[in-house]
């Protein structure tokens, strides 16, 4: 098989880091905290993108809920 460059360096890469995993408790917990810190600023944007209020997309799904809200509770009152 024929390797590219950037297949070479990114084995190379991951095979150091990999060795100093081995080797050093310590690398290994710091890449651990460091994937966790890259999951929680993901949940934390998809949370902003989800949750803020000048979010258009959100405001507007919200407002058709509300609103359907509102009608099925006009409709309740209307046959009481």
């Amino acid at each position: 098989m024929h390797y590219t460059v950037y297949q070479q360096v990114l084995l190379a890469l991951f095979g150091v880091i990999a060795v100093a995993m081995v080797i050093d408790k310590n690398v290994a917990d710091f890449f651990l905290l460091c994937l966790k810190f890259v999951g929680v600023q993901f949940q934390r944007w998809w949370w902003m993108v989800r949750f803020h209020p000048q979010n258009p997309l959100t405001n507007f799904i919200m407002e058709r809920k509300m609103a359907k809200l509102a009608r099925d509770l006009q409709k309740e009152y209307a046959d009481q």
